[in-house]
C-alpha cells in the first residue's frame, strides 16, 4: 500500500488521549539557539534580572544617559557600566524576568579581572532553555517529548520516506509548567569512567529547569500506556551503564525517560550500538551540572483528564496574574518616565523664558547705552571710547596721555578743562607760578 493511501486511511479519531505530569529528576535543558546577552541583564543576589535596554536607558538620569552613550562603542565598557550598584538597582526594578543563578555564576559575573591582573574578557553569553515567550515560564516542547517517544517506539520516519504517516499515531501538546523554575548554572564535561579525570573541562553557562519541577502534558496516541512502559523498559535496559548517577526504573503508573540537550548520544539512537563517536568508539564523556548530576532525567506519571484540566486552569490563572503584575510594573515605569519628561520639558521652557527675559533686558540696556552715548558731546564720546578701551587705567591718566599724543588737538582746551575738573575732584590738582602776582 503506497504512502498516499496510508494517509487517506489514517483516522485521527482512533487516537486516545492520555494525560501526564512530568517531574524533572535532574536539571533539564532544552536548547533554543538563543542566549542571554550581558547588555540586557544584570546579576545580583544570586539572581539574573532581564530587562529591556531601551526602557533601562529611559529610566536613567541625564548624566548616566550621557555616560552610557560615550561607552556604546565598547561592549566591555557597557557591561561594566551595568555592574554599577545604582544601575543594577534600576535594572532589577524594571526586569520583566528573573531567575536564580548558582554561586559559581554569580562569582564569575562579579569578576572584573583575572589572576594575572588582565581584564576579564568573558562575554558571558548564557544559553536559554525553552520558555513561554510571553510569560517566561519554562516549557518542555511537545517536539522534544515526541522525539524521545518516537525513538523508544521506533517509529521515527526514515530519511528516504516521503511522509511521516506512522508518526501521526502519536501527537503531543507542549508540556506546560505547573510548578518549578529555572536556574543559571555551569555544565562540565566528565568521563563516564569515574577512574579517569577529564584533562580539559569544557564549561558552558546554561539555563536549566531545576529538579522537582512539574509539567502537564496531553498525549494523543494509538499506543496505550502499557506499550509505552514496555517499549520504554526495553529501550533503557540497554542503557544501564552510561556513567550517569541516575538509572532507569519502572513506575507503576508511568515511566522514567531522558530528555533534552546533554542527555547523551546513546539516548537519541534506536540501538545502543549506534552511540559511537567519530572514531567508532563508545562515547567516553558526558555533560554534568555543578553537582555532578546528569542532565535530562524525568518521570511521567499518568493522571485523569479532570485533574489535567484543573492544572491547566491553574496555569492559565497564574499567567493572567503575571500579565497583570507586569502591566502594573510597566505602567509605573511609564508614569515615572512621563513625569521625568514633563519635568524636563518644563525646565527647558523655564530656561527658554529666562533666556528670553535676559535677551530683552540686554537689548534694553544696549538701547539705553546707545541713547546715552548719543546725548553726549563729541568730547564726552571720545572720553567714553578711552574708558572702554582700557577700563583698568584711571581716567585722568588716560586723558592726560591722549592729550599729550595729540588725540584731542581739535578740542584741546575743552579736554584740558575736563582733565582739570577730574583732578580737582580727586584732590590732585595743584597750581604753581613764579609770577609776583599770580
Amino acid at each position: 500500500m503506497n504512502n498516499k493511501n496510508d494517509k487517506e486511511l489514517f483516522d485521527r479519531s482512533k487516537l486516545k488521549s492520555y494525560y501526564f505530569i512530568i517531574k524533572t529528576i535532574t536539571p533539564l535543558h532544552i536548547g533554543t539557539g538563543e542566549v542571554y546577552e550581558p547588555t540586557n541583564f544584570v546579576i545580583d543576589d544570586n539572581k539574573i534580572f532581564c530587562f529591556d535596554e531601551i526602557l533601562l536607558y529611559q529610566s536613567l538620569k541625564l548624566q548616566d544617559r550621557e555616560n552610557l552613550e560615550r561607552k556604546m562603542a565598547d561592549y566591555m565598557q557597557v557591561v561594566q557600566f551595568y555592574k554599577q550598584d545604582h544601575i543594577k538597582s534600576i535594572g532589577k526594578k524594571i526586569a520583566f524576568f528573573e531567575t536564580q543563578v548558582s554561586q559559581k555564576v554569580q562569582d564569575q559575573y562579579n569578576k572584573s579581572f583575572n589572576k594575572d591582573g588582565s581584564q576579564n574578557k568573558n562575554q558571558f553569553a548564557i544559553d536559554n532553555t525553552f520558555k513561554n515567550a510571553s510569560t517566561f515560564d519554562p516549557i518542555i516542547p511537545g517536539s522534544s517529548i515526541k522525539g524521545m517517544l518516537d525513538t523508544i517506539l521506533k517509529i521515527y520516519s526514515k530519511p528516504e520516506a516521503s511522509d511521516n504517516n506512522t508518526r501521526q499515531h502519536l501527537l503531543l501538546s507542549d508540556a506546560l509548567c505547573l510548578t518549578g523554575s529555572t536556574e543559571i548554572i555551569y555544565t562540565d564535561r566528565k568521563y563516564k569512567d569515574t577512574n579517569k579525570a577529564t584533562q580539559k573541562p569544557i564549561s558552558t553557562i546554561v539555563e536549566a529547569i531545576v529538579p522537582q519541577s512539574e509539567f502537564v502534558v496531553k498525549i494523543q496516541s494509538t499506543y496505550d500506556l502499557e506499550k509505552l512502559q514496555k517499549d520504554n523498559q526495553n529501550y533503557y535496559k540497554q542503557r544501564k551503564n552510561t556513567g550517569t548517577n541516575q538509572e532507569f526504573k519502572a513506575l507503576a503508573n508511568g515511566f522514567r525517560a531522558r530528555l533534552g540537550k546533554y542527555s547523551g548520544m546513546e539516548y537519541v539512537v534506536y540501538d545502543i550500538k549506534d552511540a559511537k563517536n567519530k572514531n567508532g568508539d563508545d562515547v567516553a564523556t558526558h555533560m554534568v551540572d555543578e553537582k555532578n548530576q546528569a542532565f535530562g532525567w524525568v518521570e511521567f506519571q499518568s493522571i485523569e483528564e479532570e485533574q489535567y484540566n484543573d492544572y491547566i486552569n491553574k496555569i492559565q490563572k497564574r499567567q493572567k496574574q503575571y500579565f497583570s503584575d507586569l502591566e502594573q510594573k510597566q505602567q509605573a515605569i511609564r508614569t515615572k518616565n512621563e513625569k521625568l519628561m514633563q519635568a524636563k520639558a518644563e525646565a527647558q521652557r523655564q530656561k527658554a523664558l529666562a533666556d528670553e527675559q535676559q535677551r530683552q533686558e540686554q537689548m534694553a540696556q544696549e538701547k539705553a547705552e546707545q541713547e546715552r552715548l548719543a546725548s553726549l558731546s563729541p568730547l564726552q564720546q571720545e572720553i567714553e571710547k578711552l574708558k572702554q578701551k582700557d577700563p583698568n587705567t584711571p581716567l585722568p591718566t588716560l586723558l592726560f596721555s591722549a592729550i599729550k599724543n595729540g588725540q584731542f588737538d581739535d578740542n584741546c582746551c575743552e579736554a584740558l578743562q575736563y582733565l582739570k575738573k577730574l583732578m580737582q575732584e580727586a584732590k590732585k590738582w595743584k597750581e604753581t607760578t613764579t609770577a609776583k602776582k599770580p
